[in-house]
Parts: C-alpha cells; sequence; structure tokens
C-alpha cells in the first residue's frame, strides 16, 4: 500500500524534481545536438520513449534477465522510479537516497556536456 504522511509526500517531491532536473539535463544536451528544431520532437521522442519503456515504471526490473538488467542500470530514469517506488512503497527505502545521488551525478555530467557543446560552438 502507499504510505502518504508529509514525510513521504515530501521526499516524492524531492525525487520527482530530481528526476526531472536529470532528463531535463539530457534534453538540454539534446537540444544542443541537434541543428534542425524540426526534427527535436522525433529525436526527443527515439531517445525518451526507450527511456521511459525501460526504467521500470511499466514493468519490474527484477523481472527482467540479466544482460537487460544491466542495460537497464545505464538508464537514468530507472534511478527516479526506483526512488519514487521506494519511498511511496517504502521497500528499498536505504536505496532512495543513493537512486537521487546518482541521477544528480547524472544531471552534473549531462549539463557539463551541454555547456562544452555551446562553448565549441561559439
Amino acid at each position: 500500500s502507499v504510505a502518504l504522511n508529509p514525510l513521504n509526500v515530501l521526499a516524492t517531491v524531492v525525487a520527482t524534481f530530481v528526476t526531472a532536473l536529470a532528463i531535463a539535463g539530457l534534453g538540454v544536451v539534446i537540444a544542443m545536438w541537434i541543428t534542425d528544431f524540426e526534427n527535436f520532437g522525433t529525436i526527443q521522442n527515439f531517445i525518451t520513449l526507450p527511456l521511459y519503456m525501460f526504467s521500470g515504471a511499466i514493468f519490474p526490473t527484477r523481472l527482467v534477465p540479466p544482460w537487460l538488467h544491466a542495460i537497464l542500470l545505464l538508464n537514468p530514469l530507472t534511478y527516479g522510479v526506483n526512488a519514487i517506488r521506494g519511498v511511496l512503497l517504502g521497500y528499498e527505502i536505504a536505496s532512495v537516497p543513493l537512486n537521487l545521488a546518482i541521477l544528480l551525478g547524472f544531471t552534473v555530467v549531462m549539463m557539463a556536456i551541454a555547456i562544452w557543446m555551446s562553448r565549441r560552438e561559439v
């Protein structure tokens, strides 16, 4: 069952914000890479749809074969889903800070790449 107390609601908001920040960082890198704005939506969907499909939001990642599980660990959205699910359902609650730290690290890397790309373009 979902545990809705003020602390869990706050933790869910924080986890959702950090997840959105990480995905926004990826979006900035994609935007810096695209030269034709008309193709941005297509390329963004080509990247974000698989991220969503293989994040654990649709099916539990523990049910996939080990080789696919290793690939899922490269998906930043997996860590966001795990953090939000951990907070709301109360399982693996100890892994929530690690999931958020991984997302923040991903965000920093994406923003650094975006800054590097913007300086390269000038």
